[in-house]
């Protein structure tokens, strides 16, 4: 295993290395980026990605960071993503899931204290234990080789000799654990000359900049400079990817470019809260221990299920009527489940929900589907964003982020509109922009960091420039 004690970040040598990809390894989901830099200079907002993930009837921009070892096998014959997942699920429906081991949220235990070459990951449904560095170089080393192929239908005269690589990592983590995800990448064959690590927050902030100066109109572009461009002026970055939400303030020093002076842990309020939120309701229309049957023991449906969700919210727009129904076919495990386990109470899951469920009045059951008015549905958005409003409000109160004047909004449930509306009106004090794509900002922001360096701010009608003061620095200061 390659090991360091110095980070060393490598440049684009824009001759040697023509191509130029991310690799973006989330918490939850994963994916790359790739461009040429003959095809950026061109265009300095288009960037290719990775095809497409099929899971069910949906495509995804990412794949689950899911790891799948299955008995007699090793990592070199693991599966991946939402492959991993089905595999799994049809194992567990033929109850030869066993001897199996499957491995979720690996990227999740390097934000933990101590952690090391020698630290370990737990199976999600034995318990049983496998060194962490060994599951993620393998995810690494899918991801690489993934990359690689679709890179060289794009540009086949590419090799490894001709890429540079640009991995992502948390701001929050500590040096050592950078340095040891630095190692891991070097180890899975990437040259350390041909490799940088960028950080989430500035990615996003290099992808925010670039939608402002290349997609807003002149005239709200000025209004933006003039108030997130300013000397002093700070703005909020949001992070909403994934099962949590991450907050960064960065500062406008005296040199005209962003600092990172706040970084906050990430918080259980992301992306997925909508989903629990979603669960808790069916709960309460069917019975939660009827959700909970689906979860344990048909675990491809219930994915299913979920997934469909996960793409269908998006859908959901303010300006949907609120008698506006929104249907949804349930798995018919619910009903044989519910026939099981509640013939001796209920005949059916709409006397169910006519006798204990409190949306009786706003949601009706046939023929497997659920039709559920609108404004339910818009109402399960309200508790998260509430949340998440409430959070915020208590890191504006820290010092570092008194004169936060902009949010802005990325990662996954940034796509919703019910979202960028649902915090604009909470946050009406402030100016609140969402890019293009938010979901794709890591991805794209790391390419658009790593092949322009300077980006800066929108120019303000009026810049004063004055001494610069302490700042708290990043933890992880990409220059």
């Amino acid at each position: 295993m390659f090991q360091s004690n110095v980070l060393v970040q490598s440049k684009v040598n824009k001759s040697a290395t023509p191509v130029i990809v991310t690799l973006d390894i989330g918490n939850s989901c994963s994916g790359y980026a790739y461009t040429s830099i003959q095809d950026f200079c061109n265009d300095n907002w288009t960037i290719q990605m990775n095809e497409p993930w099929a899971r069910d009837r949906h495509v995804t921009n990412k794949t689950c960071t899911t790891v799948l070892l299955e008995p007699g096998s090793g990592l070199e014959k693991a599966k991946y993503g939402y492959d991993a997942e089905t595999v799994f699920a049809d194992k567990y429906l033929d109850d030869e899931h066993h001897d199996c081991l499957l491995f979720r949220d690996i990227k999740y235990e390097l934000y933990k204290d101590g952690v090391d070459f020698e630290s370990t990951i737990t199976d999600v449904y034995s318990g049983k234990k496998r060194q962490l560095c060994d599951i993620l170089l393998a995810v690494i080393k899918y991801f690489k080789t993934q990359a690689i192929d679709r890179v060289q239908k794009r540009f086949p005269s590419t090799n490894d000799a001709t890429i540079f690589w640009v991995l992502t990592v948390p701001s929050a983590w500590k040096l050592e654990t950078t340095m040891l995800y630095r190692d891991l990448a070097i180890e899975s064959g990437i040259p350390y000359r041909q490799l940088k690590l960028v950080t989430e927050p500035e990615a996003c902030l290099a992808y925010m900049m670039q939608h402002i100066n290349i997609n807003i109109p002149n005239i709200e572009k000025t209004e933006i400079a003039n108030i997130v461009s300013v000397f002093d002026a700070r703005v909020m970055l949001v992070d909403l990817s994934g099962d949590a939400t991450t907050l960064s303030v960065h500062r406008v020093s005296g040199d005209k470019r962003f600092k990172m002076v706040y970084q906050s842990k990430s918080h259980g309020k992301g992306s997925t809260q909508v989903n629990e939120q979603f669960l808790l309701f069916l709960s309460n229309l069917i019975g939660e221990d009827i959700i909970r049957t689906l979860k344990h023991d048909y675990v491809d449906d219930y994915m299913a299920m979920y997934n469909e969700f996960e793409m269908e919210k998006r859908r959901i727009e303010p300006e949907s009527p609120d008698r506006d129904t929104f249907s949804f076919k349930l798995p018919y495990q619910i009903e044989e489940t519910f026939k099981d386990q509640y013939k001796d109470e209920y005949k059916t899951i709409t006397q169910r929900i006519k006798d204990k469920s409190d949306y009786r009045d706003h949601v009706r059951y046939v023929d497997g589907r659920l039709h559920v008015e609108i404004k339910v549905l818009k109402a399960l958005f309200d508790v998260v964003l509430n949340k998440i409003e409430v959070y915020i409000r208590n890191v504006l109160q820290m010092v570092p982020c008194a004169r936060v004047a902009c949010l802005m909004l990325v990662g996954g449930l940034a796509e919703s509109k019910m979202v960028q509306d649902g915090m604009k009106n909470r946050f009406k004090e402030m100016l609140v922009l969402t890019p293009k794509h938010p979901e794709l900002a890591v991805m794209k922001g790391a390419i658009m960091l790593s092949l322009l360096p300077e980006i800066e701010p929108p120019k303000p009608t009026c810049y004063h420039r004055v001494k610069d003061e302490n700042i708290i620095s990043s933890i992880c200061s990409i220059q």
